[in-house]
């Protein structure tokens, strides 16, 4: 049986609005979103006139290095973050060209499999896809 007495009423209604405050600032919190704080790095060469292969190799060391000590999942999403530097290391010391390059380290960005991942460069456009 549903009470008309107003004071009952009122009651009810100021428990409905606490609950709704106390759960609904609760629920927002939680499907707030944490702010993204993007990872860089600047590549110094230590070489005093380094070659464009010296230069990729320090660039190379630079993101996997910065990608091994910062990125959120400590497991890689299961993948040998180690095995993948031996792997595409030996590939960087072969490319010809920085577009080559940027290429191979795209790769193997991308076997991290996060679509909000990617690499930025200072080179012109037109250098990257030479």
């Amino acid at each position: 049986m549903i009470s008309k007495n107003p004071t009952l009423i009122s009651i009810r209604v100021m428990i409905l609005i606490a609950a709704l405050a106390i759960f609904g600032v609760e629920g927002s919190a939680q499907k707030r979103k944490p702010r993204i704080k993007p990872i860089t790095a600047t590549v110094t060469v230590s070489a005093s006139n380094p070659t464009p292969a010296q230069r990729r190799q320090e660039a190379f060391l630079t993101a996997w290095g910065t990608l091994n000590q910062n990125y959120f999942d400590k497991t890689f999403g299961g993948l040998d973050w180690e095995k993948i530097r031996a792997e595409y290391q030996p590939r960087v010391y072969r490319a010809r060209t920085d577009a080559e390059f940027h290429r191979i380290l795209e790769e193997m960005i991308g076997r991290l499999g996060k679509s909000h991942l990617k690499k930025t460069s200072s080179l012109p456009a037109r250098q990257l896809t030479s």
